[in-house]
């Protein structure tokens, strides 16, 4: 069934997102409780998840923020032809999408993520039933989350827009980017280019049934990234990480970030990125560089983060808890020494500087 938008119009349209948003959720949630168990010592004043006072259906939304808890806040906007192209058969991915890379920033301060404004901006060519089943995505990676949903807004647009404005609780004191210091080991989770081989993957057009189970894994990596909420709670429980934030525009840019707001400059080691060989496999029959894709390809959402030497074994237990590898890829150095990168333990010395390469808008 096929049903335009303006049969039943902007108020009736409200009615069924924030019912696809609830059903999307309500399937998922058992999800969001599993995942506080396997983190572990999260009591449940501080695990959520915090309904709205009021939501949908009036002015604005009523919040009621727990004590001592710092709020965090998040936004980010997926535009069409920027961030991704328009696929009826993708928009369970595209919710996910949208949800995850909000997800992301507040898992790398240290949070849970609780409350999502959703800004839709629709073309006039939509169908009801699209963006019934947008929301119905967004709901259950929002309910996997512990996510409600507060508010939003809706518009008519040429081509399709979408905004979510996240709230998160911090577990503790907020993680920024700014408590490295020189001599803490740089760490990343996960691997890193999968999502660059993915996008290279969906822009080729093979047809999906023709992938190898390998190159499926890396499509999804790149239409569905994993937000790291559960690696991050327990870095910060453990008081472990010193600074932190999430590889959205690429590793060498994000480097680059965290050694400006900690004043600190850094050593990195490519040799231990940790990249599949399947996306080695794919880079070099395709005259690509995986390791181009490692440092600037952007949209793996994995957490960079600088951690205390003396509390590297905490990285082995997060790896048995979670299933999420953590590689040491370098350290921090003194900010006099600049931001460098050498290939190998033998080629240390021939260190050469670290260009930062990412996503950039402008």
């Amino acid at each position: 069934m096929v049903t335009p938008i303006n049969r039943i119009g902007e108020f009736g349209l409200i009615d069924k997102l924030a019912k696809a948003w609830s059903e999307g959720a309500s399937e998922t949630a058992p999800s969001y409780k599993q995942m506080l168990q396997q983190i572990g010592g999260i009591n449940s004043d501080k695990a959520g998840p915090f309904l709205p006072r009021l939501a949908v259906g009036d002015d604005g939304a009523i919040l009621d923020v727990p004590s001592h808890r710092p709020l965090l806040t998040t936004t980010d906007m997926l535009v069409e032809k920027v961030h991704f192209l328009w696929s009826p058969e993708r928009i369970a991915s595209l919710g996910h999408k949208a949800m995850a890379v909000n997800i992301s920033d507040i898992a790398a301060m240290g949070g849970l993520p609780t409350w999502a404004f959703l800004s839709i901006a629709i073309p006039p060519v939509a169908t009801v039933e699209e963006v019934v089943a947008l929301y119905r995505a967004m709901g259950e990676t929002a309910g996997r989350y512990g996510i409600s949903l507060a508010g939003g807004d809706t518009v008519r647009s040429d081509q399709w827009v979408i905004n979510v404005t996240l709230m998160g609780l911090a577990i503790k004191e907020p993680v920024r980017r700014s408590g490295g210091k020189p001599g803490d080991l740089l760490v990343a989770t996960g691997w890193l280019g999968d999502a660059a081989a993915g996008l290279h993957l969906l822009l080729s057009g093979k047809p999906f049934q023709e992938m190898t189970m390998q190159e499926q894994l890396l499509l999804h990596r790149h239409l569905e990234p994993t937000p790291r909420v559960k690696e991050a709670v327990m870095l910060v429980q453990q008081k472990a990480v010193k600074a932190m934030l999430d590889i959205s525009d690429g590793l060498s840019s994000e480097i680059h970030h965290l050694c400006k707001q900690s004043d600190c400059g850094a050593l990195l080691d490519l040799s231990r990125l940790p990249i599949r060989d399947e996306t080695t496999e794919i880079a070099t029959s395709t005259g690509q560089s995986a390791l181009s894709w490692a440092l600037s390809g952007g949209e793996d959402f994995e957490l960079l983060f600088a951690i205390d030497k003396e509390k590297v074994s905490l990285l082995s237990t997060i790896e048995q808890k979670t299933g999420t590898k953590c590689t040491i890829i370098g350290e921090l150095t003194p900010p006099n020494e600049g931001i460098n990168a050498f290939h190998g333990p033998e080629h240390k010395s021939q260190a050469f500087p670290l260009r930062a390469k990412g996503y950039n808008h402008f």
